[in-house]
């Protein structure tokens, strides 16, 4: 997988931010569609099947969720929400080891606790405002 996303990686950079673009360059568009739905199927399987659902799920869509709140910008979302899933993973560990839950347990537990706090705080926010 790698090496495809290497090799196409320009065309799957047009592809996802603007695909009348990607078809105007004359692109594969339905075939560069499907190799990424391929991809993404093949790497939630595998996901899956080491981690489990509650936490791929929970460090595929909190951690982004999260950052969506606190900013509009994709570079800025990308970010944040690489730094609230770091967060998530080594506090979830800290967690997990001395109160000797489950790992994957206690990461989603934070990741969770995470865009709790923010959900809150934007609320809060938004009602003062």
């Amino acid at each position: 997988m790698i090496i495809l996303i290497v090799f196409f990686y320009k065309e799957f950079l047009v592809l996802s931010f603007d695909p009348v673009l990607a078809s105007t360059l004359r692109l594969p568009v339905k075939m560069l569609e499907n190799m990424l739905r391929i991809m993404i199927a093949v790497t939630i399987v595998v996901s899956l099947q080491t981690v489990g659902i509650a936490l791929m799920v929970a460090m595929l869509v909190t951690p982004a969720a999260t950052a969506f709140l606190l900013t509009k910008r994709m570079h800025h979302m990308m970010l944040l929400s690489a730094l609230f899933a770091v967060a998530a993973g080594i506090f979830g560990l800290y967690v997990s080891y001395y109160v000797g839950i489950p790992s994957g347990a206690s990461v989603v537990l934070v990741s969770t606790l995470f865009f709790l706090i923010v959900f809150v705080g934007q609320s809060m926010k938004k009602k003062a405002s």
